[in-house]
């Protein structure tokens, strides 16, 4: 969306800032900078995002809890949910938060942060028990000071919620670590404390502060472990369970019922569970006799389009062993009175069969917002087993034939500007059950990936080989695909490129045509990052094998993609442990050619500016002196921010965003500059945005909000864009490309920096001021060049108010505008308004670069 406003430059004596572009002083710039990081988090794939599925929990996976009447049993069972609340602190309750321990009040949300499942003690001793996180699987109460396989067990006893797959390495280490024993509660008996393994108790400590405090203020202690006799010495509190047995799973939370509704275990489809649907013997024929309703993510509602056919699927068995119907519709959601169905097909069950598949398709005859997709049993006595469903708009709705919101994808492409994809991240690799076998083939046969980081339950209707296809249709420059190190095995990644490299003649490579793509993918285009976000002495244990293997097998069944193939390394620590590192590189990088590596890092929190080039830049020394010879040895995959929600997408973040381009243009050694969490959806019918875990609002990264029928860009996603259409593939040199802000006690800085194509004479001047005021800019062009005198029309996006964003109800408060101005003689004038990023296309310049 580019507005009409114009914003006419003003004539003024004398340059606030002034430079040279010299035309014959270049630098070659990597073409796949302009990048995104395709995870899942804030359901920016599935739940309403990129994915087209517009059912959500398509196999009922994710279910309610149902508490039951008068829960009042004092002492937890094993395998029930509780709270630990704190006895010298009254009304506060351990909750966890960025893996920390705290006592809060008890309210704020989301209220799983402050819930654990008691288990049985991972250390498998009597009367042994772990607290697993409900929010994270993966984790679990443990010494944080005992995080690392290298760390001492016990340290200082601060505890918070571990993640489990560290240590795969020493699987026992950390089973000792999360083990308590439950005894009797040390102030009050009829409740339990519990102990650790080397005898000291989890207790508080009185007024600890952290990083959470800004989140859940106000924390009144941290949770550490003790002995008694500090405990007793101190006065110090403790604490001791008081909530009873867990709740009973219930239906699913996004699906509504009527009827009788079970989740049941016994041979699903597909998953752990399907639904049961079940209406009773006998009863008033005029209506349904049970029905289950969707509504998407949430119930926030489903956006229809009159006259538009909508194409799906769902697996059906009859229980019963007598034939059935069951009818299936798009209707107006309630309340609805009267002629609510906008279309239904009736499906015919024999009597008696098992899982079958029904392909529908339904064509509204009016348009809705809120629309919902019901499921109706007709016929009193029948009861049918229903899984797998899926729903999406037809061949008008979609991108390109494969199953990918149209809209969506068109946002997420730049308008024509993206030239590379991550995917992965901790949403991707760092699940458990993230294995690429469980990626492929038809999505109605792909396993639900369960103990998310973010979610308890994600569908894998979209994965690793959508995303390489949508490089290929997009012909992007290239795709970095994460792989699993710590679920994988050298073999089953073997098998990997195998699947995608080789020819059909190879066991994989047929398995691959059969899964219908009979070409092998492009191995030039593609990137295999060993893990995300490694830390710990077992990262090159695990990776390098599992390489190792792809790279042995990639010689026997496809050699030239094992020449053309690059690698990425995720090792985060390497400024921590050098030597490590450095053996890192040693062993991958003998597998292959120098400029077949690459390292992955992320920059964490950079608003203000570029600091995080200063580590950058050492590294990139660093790789070199081992003998790193590519000409792009680093690529930044995910640039994060986590502050506030307008920090994070408001105008800060899109200058941040120039300045850091600018920055990858002049270096040239970054070869994808990707932001993190590019897309949220909105979790109800009135736009509200959801945040990267289940019920939150946490991480406000959404550059792209998407709502059922629609996208609404941010600031900083406009500042992506307006970078992306002119990028070049050539840097031209520019004096004084960083300047002060003339305004006395003005901080901010105007930075410059001049792109072109090779393909194309264009020249884009891209100009980012921080400046608190606007500032006049003057550029002179130095060598050849063919320019017409006049005015011209460039874009800027600025706004005066850093503080505003995009919203649902707001969608174009900011948005990048037409900005004019002159040429003459080779000279460039032009106003830069205050705090704006400007890209100014200036002439056709004769000279062969």
């Amino acid at each position: 969306v580019f507005a009409l406003v114009t914003l006419q430059s003003l004539a003024r004596g004398a340059a606030d800032v002034s430079g040279v572009i010299h035309l014959d002083e270049a630098s070659n710039v990597p073409a796949s900078v302009i990048g995104v990081e395709l995870e899942g988090v804030g359901h920016s794939i599935y739940g309403g995002g990129l994915y087209s599925q517009l059912i959500f929990d398509e196999s009922f996976e994710d279910p309610k809890d149902v508490p039951p009447e008068g829960r009042t049993t004092p002492s937890p069972t094993v395998n029930s949910i509780v709270s630990m609340q704190s006895v010298g602190v009254p009304g506060t309750t351990l909750r966890h938060c960025d893996a920390q321990l705290y006592v809060t009040p008890r309210g704020i949300a989301p209220l799983e942060d402050y819930q654990y499942h008691i288990v049985p003690g991972l250390d498998g001793a009597s009367g042994s028990v772990s607290f697993q996180s409900v929010d994270y699987p993966a984790y679990y109460i443990a010494p944080i000071d005992g995080a690392g396989p290298s760390a001492p067990v016990g340290g200082s006893g601060r505890l918070g919620v571990v993640d489990s797959r560290k240590y795969m390495a020493q699987p026992e280490k950390f089973t000792q670590l999360a083990s308590f024993k439950r005894v009797p509660g040390l102030s009050n008996t009829s409740l339990s404390s519990f102990v650790a393994w080397d005898g000291r108790f989890i207790s508080a400590a009185q007024n600890l502060s952290g990083v959470c405090s800004h989140a859940y203020p106000p924390i009144s202690a941290g949770v550490w472990l003790e002995t008694a006799s500090s405990l007793l010495a101190s006065r110090a509190t403790w604490f001791d369970v008081a909530v009873g047995p867990s709740p009973p799973q219930g239906p699913s939370k996004h699906w509504k019922y009527t009827g009788v509704a079970q989740i049941s275990e016994f041979e699903p489809f597909n998953g752990k569970v399907s639904l049961n649907l079940t209406c009773p013997e006998v009863g008033p024929s005029e209506a349904p006799c049970a029905t289950a309703s969707n509504m998407n993510m949430y119930r926030r509602g489903i956006a229809v389009r009159a006259n538009s056919e909508y194409e799906g699927y769902l697996f059906l068995r009859n229980h019963r062993d007598t034939a059935t119907s069951v009818a299936v519709s798009i209707a107006h959601a309630a309340p609805c009175t009267s002629e609510c169905t906008l279309d239904k097909v009736t499906l015919n069950l024999e009597a008696g069969v098992n899982w079958t598949m029904f392909n529908i398709t339904l064509t509204p005859t009016q348009s809705d917002s809120n629309a919902a997709f019901v499921v109706e049993l007709p016929n009193y006595g029948s009861s049918v087993g229903l899984d797998m469903v899926f729903l999406e708009a037809g061949a008008w709705g979609r991108w390109n034939g494969m199953h990918l919101r149209h809209d969506v994808v068109e946002r997420l492409l730049l308008n024509g500007g993206l030239k590379s994809i991550r995917f992965d991240g901790t949403s991707v690799v760092a699940n458990p059950n993230y294995l690429w076998e469980h990626a492929r083939g038809p999505a109605w046969l792909r396993p639900p990936r369960y103990g998310d980081v973010w979610y308890r339950y994600i569908s894998n209707g979209f994965g690793l080989f959508d995303v390489l296809q949508l490089a290929e249709l997009a012909n992007l420059t290239f795709v970095t695909v994460g792989v699993n190190v710590r679920s994988e095995s050298p073999e089953s990644m073997a098998n990997f490129v195998e699947y995608c490299f080789a020819n059909t003649s190879t066991a994989y490579g047929r398995l691959r045509e059969i899964d219908g793509h009979p070409a092998p993918y492009d191995a030039r285009s593609i990137v295999i990052e060993l893990g995300n976000e490694e830390a710990g002495d077992d990262y090159a244990a695990r990776a390098v094998p599992i390489a190792q293997s792809m790279k042995d097998r990639l010689n026997l069944v496809a050699p030239a993609a094992s020449e053309q193939l690059t690698w990425a390394l995720a090792f985060n620590d390497w400024t921590k442990n050098w030597p490590l590192a450095a053996d890192m590189v040693a062993a991958v990088g003998s597998m292959g050619k120098s400029d077949q590596l690459t390292w992955d890092q992320h920059d964490l929190g950079e608003l203000g500016g570029l600091n995080a080039f200063d580590s950058h830049d050492k590294l990139a020394e660093w790789v070199r002196s081992l003998g790193w010879t590519s000409a792009t040895p680093m690529y930044i995959g995910e640039t994060n921010c986590a502050a506030s929600r307008e920090l994070c997408v408001g105008m800060p973040r899109a200058l941040t965003y120039g300045r850091f381009t600018n920055a990858a243009a002049r270096k040239g050694y970054v070869g994808s500059v990707s932001p993190a969490v590019w897309a949220y959806s909105t979790c109800d019918s009135e736009g509200t945005i959801c945040g990267a875990s289940d019920g939150k609002t946490d991480w406000p990264q959404a550059s792209v909000i998407i709502t059922p029928n629609d996208t609404i860009a941010q600031p900083s996603w406009y500042a992506h864009v307006m970078v992306a259409q002119n990028w070049g593939e050539v840097s031209l040199g520019v004096s004084a490309n960083v300047s002060t802000c003339p305004q006395d006690g003005d901080s901010g800085v105007v930075d410059v920096v001049v792109l072109r194509n090779r393909t194309s004479p264009r020249i884009a001047v891209h100009i980012t001021s921080s400046c608190s005021e606007e500032v006049a800019v003057e550029l002179t062009l130095d060598g050849r060049a063919t320019c017409k005198n006049g005015t011209f029309v460039g874009t800027v996006l600025h706004s005066n108010a850093t503080s505003t964003v995009n919203s649902v109800q707001d969608p174009f408060h900011v948005v990048p505008r037409a900005l004019s101005f002159s040429l003459q003689s080779g000279t460039l004038n032009i106003l830069i308004p205050a705090m704006s990023l400007a890209v100014i296309p200036v002439c056709s310049p004769d000279v062969v670069v």
